[in-house]
């Protein structure tokens, strides 16, 4: 059972290698399970990395990008300004 094991994508054989399995149709139905799961990951993650490129777009800078004025141009972090005071004594 471990030769067919060895065949299977490192990813798929790592997500099989932690289950009790049997016979051959085990692996196979797991492998294929495996299989589905880490492909709708790696759909998803593609998804939400590729938002994340819309904003570097070439011909223009980051602060000038429509989108980003669309979102408000928020970056968490504003510039204040202020004064201090001390106390000298």
């Amino acid at each position: 059972m471990n030769k067919y094991r060895y065949g299977l994508r490192g990813d798929i054989a790592h997500a099989v290698s932690l289950q009790n399995i049997v016979n051959f149709g085990d692996l196979i139905q797991k492998a294929y399970s495996a299989e589905a799961t880490i492909d709708f990951a790696n759909k998803e993650r593609a998804a939400v990395n590729q938002q994340k490129k819309d904003f570097w777009e070439p011909g223009h800078m980051r602060n000038e990008c429509p989108k980003w004025k669309s979102l408000g141009g928020a970056e968490g972090t504003t510039v204040s300004k202020g004064r201090v005071y001390t106390i000298d004594g």
